[in-house]
């Protein structure tokens, strides 16, 4: 039996629908699934995608074939720290240099879609006072962001030559179509950071193990310095050697750059960046340079800069300092790399150190500190090569106490021991920075004095032979006095050999003129019974 409500309800009538509403409304339904088939097609073709090249061709040709639009424009940026640039186009040419500038001023519909980050439409330019003219037949422009996690990689413009040729739903389609090229971009950049970072990895490895051969700081400087700028994109690259950690005072010792003679000595006295990390003793990573007030400029093209200390075992070494002519021009991978370089600079360094000090020690006389016979005879060597491509003199000075036997004898070799040193102390303090003093053996010193004329040679030590003897030394303040003989290059000789022999004869003939006026003193005076004895 049929209810009360069964019985009431009647029958729903026949809704007749016009026929171009259902055209429309079939186009609409089709236009849909045509544009979705589109994007799946898309999505499918771009993970596939191995280059960008082929990711930016991809992409306009479906949105061509599959949109129709009349025009389109990919404007991007290859990486996060560079500008967007016209990087592909399909329709009429635009002119590049009126794209970068609405990029780089913010203008038109453009600058509204990236500051927004949403897409924009504009379906009557004419009337549109956000657009910029590009093309004189587009009456209608869309810009849609492509971004992904908030890295805007550029736009895609799309530009029509019919008024209101853009609904809600292209926006919404072309949008998703911006998506997965953002993704795309994202993906295939950190593969290529993943491969660059594994290349610099390697090249890091092969730089310290090549530059592990050499012994000399500076050289290995050199090297990495040369391998660095054949694989990194930095223009300049310099190694700083800490002089005064308080002053941030350095000493460029390997570098690749414009920079002049006048701007490196500013760097060098402690001023800029290099001087603020070695104050810092941390890395300093400046992405603006003109917003750094300590900034010495060597390049006009530099925009950022990063310092790194080279430190091992708390001891700070030098600077790796690197510049980039664009902004933010470093990211957090090249920072933790070149961290990496700092760290492998900062071991070879101490290695070198070690072994300069070693080689040192060897060339030292262990009592005294002074050079050794073998490391003056080096010098002189070097000397006389000097002299052959400057036509100078130099002269040779061989030193030896009187009557140190004497001392060694009546208060040990202890007392003795400490009277050479202390001699040797009141000769360094009272040279020319620019002489060497040996200790030749024994009681004997010798040393090498560049650019000095006899004559000036022997008012100089005249005046310390008669300085020291009123010097007390030792534990007993005892009183010595030394004899000395000069020789002169190339007058006395042209081989250490000879000249060290030319200075021992000349030593030879003041001892013997000394004993003579000792044993004239020493004679007994009628005048006076009481003899003087020295």
């Amino acid at each position: 039996m049929p209810t009360n409500n069964e019985k009431k309800a009647k029958p729903i009538k026949k809704i007749k629908v016009p026929g171009r509403w259902f055209r429309h409304y079939k186009k609409l339904t089709s236009n849909l699934s045509k544009k979705r088939k589109l994007l799946l097609e898309l999505s499918l073709e771009l993970v596939n995608c191995t280059n960008k090249e082929e990711l930016y061709e991809t992409c306009l040709r479906k949105l061509q074939e599959g949109l129709g639009y009349d025009n389109a424009y990919l404007l991007l940026r290859e990486s996060p720290r560079e500008k967007m640039r016209l990087i592909a186009y399909r329709g009429e040419k635009v002119d590049e240099e009126e794209a970068r500038r609405v990029i780089d001023h913010g203008i038109g519909l453009t600058g509204r879609a990236i500051k927004c980050k949403k897409p924009v439409i504009s379906n009557d330019v004419t009337k549109d006072p956000y657009y910029v003219k590009g093309n004189d037949k587009t009456l209608s422009e869309m810009v849609v962001p492509v971004m992904c996690d908030e890295i805007i990689w550029g736009v895609l413009i799309i530009d029509s030559h019919k008024k209101d040729a853009f609904i809600k739903l292209d926006a919404q389609i072309v949008q998703v179509f911006c998506n997965y090229l953002a993704s795309a971009l994202t993906r295939l950049y950190q593969l290529e950071r993943l491969k660059y970072k594994s290349n610099m990895e390697s090249a890091i490895l092969d730089i310290v193990t090549k530059a592990a051969r050499e012994k000399h700081i500076e050289k290995i400087c050199q090297d990495v310095v040369k391998e660095l700028s054949k694989m990194t994109r930095f223009t300049q690259i310099y190694i700083l050697k800490t002089l005064d950690e308080t002053t941030g005072a350095s000493q460029l010792i390997a570098g690749r750059g414009p920079g002049s003679f006048d701007e490196m000595s500013q760097i060098e006295s402690g001023r800029g960046l290099v001087g603020k990390t070695i104050r810092a003793r941390k890395t300093l990573y400046f992405p603006d340079v003109s917003q750094a007030p300590e900034y010495v400029e060597v390049d006009q093209k530099t925009k950022s800069e990063l310092d790194i200390p080279i430190i091992h075992e708390d001891k700070l070494y030098g600077v790796l300092s690197l510049e980039s002519p664009e902004l933010d021009g470093f990211d957090q991978g090249d920072i933790e790399l070149m961290e990496i370089l700092a760290k492998h600079l900062g071991v070879l360094w101490a290695y070198s150190d070690l072994l300069e000090k070693t080689k040192r020690e060897a060339l030292k006389d262990p009592l005294t500190g002074l050079w050794n016979r073998r490391h003056f005879y080096d010098c002189v060597s070097k000397e006389m090569d000097r002299h052959k491509r400057q036509n100078d003199t130099f002269c040779i000075v061989m030193v030896d106490l009187s009557k140190f036997k004497e001392i060694n004898d009546t208060y040990g070799h202890s007392e003795g021991d400490k009277v050479l040193i202390q001699v040797g102390n009141f000769l360094m303090q009272r040279i020319r920075s620019s002489d060497i003093l040996a200790r030749y053996g024994g009681d004997e010193f010798v040393a090498l004095l560049p650019h000095t004329q006899k004559a000036d040679a022997q008012i100089a030590w005249s005046r310390l032979a008669n300085e020291i003897q009123r010097i007390p030394l030792g534990d007993h303040g005892l009183h010595i006095s030394f004899e000395y003989g000069i020789a002169s290059y190339p007058e006395d000789g042209t081989r250490a050999s000879d000249l060290i022999k030319a200075a021992d004869e000349a030593l030879y003939i003041q001892k013997r003129t000394q004993k003579k006026v000792l044993r004239a003193e020493s004679r007994p005076n009628p005048n006076n019974q009481r003899a003087t004895h020295l």
